[in-house]
């Protein structure tokens, strides 16, 4: 994950889930860090993925259909939220584990 410096890296919520699974993350805090992440995709045969763009694949396909299920029960509880959010070009997120809705 890139950031300013090695305090805001630490601190996103974007690596909320990965602490939960115990992932490693890589904090990168220089500059050239982002030029360098457009070139290199893995190192030692492990594909980089974003931490924060939230397309990281975490978990089992079995709690991935499980956050779906959960996704699609909230959509129906609050429906009126969800449609003003999208009006709003805003949408749910699985990042965030401890501010869930």
């Amino acid at each position: 994950m890139t950031g300013e410096s090695r305090s805001a890296v630490e601190h996103s919520p974007h690596l909320e889930r990965f602490r939960q699974k115990e992932y490693e993350v890589l904090f990168l805090t220089d500059p050239v860090d982002e030029v360098w992440l457009q070139s290199v995709f893995e190192y030692e045969g492990k594909k980089f993925q974003s931490a924060a763009k939230g397309d990281a694949d975490l978990g089992s396909e079995e709690e991935r259909k499980q956050s779906e299920e959960a996704r699609k029960e909230r959509e129906k509880e609050f429906g009126p939220l969800f449609e003003c959010l999208k009006e709003n070009s805003m949408r749910t997120s699985r990042r965030c584990a401890s501010h869930r809705g």
